[in-house]
């Protein structure tokens, strides 16, 4: 069986919602900016505990795939904006790009796949470590207008219950409150089984 390692290699610089919305959800005013980088953090941080559950991109970031030689079907981070490159060490350990028109991605609900075109097949490799690298942007968008809105939903909640000092915090309740498992049933239609 061949393995797959990923790396993330570029953050997302977008907040998978906008500082306004965040603001209207803590019922801040719009002018109240003293407080615009320290809400910005927390969108970043849940947006992340966003991902690591739903294990999908939310925003737009660049990975790096690394294999030690082409599987029937690589495995990508989900879901797939866009294939960078497709790289491989040939059987005499020189480097080589795959043209586009030779392999296809497979995107299904909750994963993406890499795999040859039809009537291809992959390239014979080097039997070595990372003989097979790809780069690969994913994410539902670059923007907050492309993240679902169950996860915008799930974020907003969250930061209110983190952050907003009239609420009850998170730590009161725990992570197995019956609140916290109402707003994580948010990501029901978005989670990988």
């Amino acid at each position: 069986m061949i393995e797959a390692r990923n790396r993330k290699t570029l953050e997302s610089v977008a907040l998978p919602v906008t500082l306004e919305s965040a603001k209207q959800h803590l019922r801040l005013e719009a002018d109240e900016n003293h407080l615009d980088a320290h809400i910005t953090d927390w969108l970043f941080g849940i947006g992340q505990r966003c991902e690591d559950s739903i294990k999908q991109c939310l925003m737009g970031q660049t990975w790096e795939i690394l294999a030690d030689g082409f599987p029937g079907a690589l495995v990508l981070p989900h879901p797939v904006l866009q294939i960078v490159s497709v790289e491989y060490l040939d059987e005499a350990g020189e480097w080589q790009t795959l043209a586009p028109a030779s392999y296809r991605v497979k995107a299904g609900r909750y994963e993406s796949c890499l795999k040859p075109a039809r009537g291809v097949s992959w390239p014979a490799t080097l039997q070595d470590d990372d003989a097979v690298k790809v780069v690969v942007r994913c994410g539902y968008g670059e923007d907050a207008n492309s993240t679902p809105r169950a996860a915008k939903s799930w974020i907003l909640a969250m930061l209110v219950l983190l952050y907003d000092p009239a609420t009850t915090t998170l730590r009161d309740m725990g992570n197995d409150s019956p609140q916290v498992r109402f707003l994580d049933r948010l990501l029901d239609g978005l989670w990988v089984p």
